[in-house]
């Protein structure tokens, strides 16, 4: 069964997260006085960079946070 998160905030991978319309569009990363909003990266291998992935599935961003093709900037 598939998982849904509702629009709000969640913690994904200890990252806050904001969720709407079933993708995450942004998150807050650092502690304290350092924290800072940050954005959802897929990582492209064939060009060496990454790219902004905004919208995309909670649970492809806790896979990808997991095998590191997908980073919180």
């Amino acid at each position: 069964m598939k998982k849904t998160y509702a629009d709000g905030w969640h913690t994904i991978s200890g990252y806050d997260c904001y969720v709407e319309s079933g993708g995450v569009k942004r998150g807050i990363v650092g502690d304290g006085a350092d924290r800072h909003t940050a954005y959802p990266y897929s990582g492209d291998n064939r060009l060496n960079c990454w790219s902004n992935a905004a919208g995309v599935a909670p649970g492809t961003l806790r896979a990808g946070l997991a095998r590191g093709t997908y980073s919180m900037r």
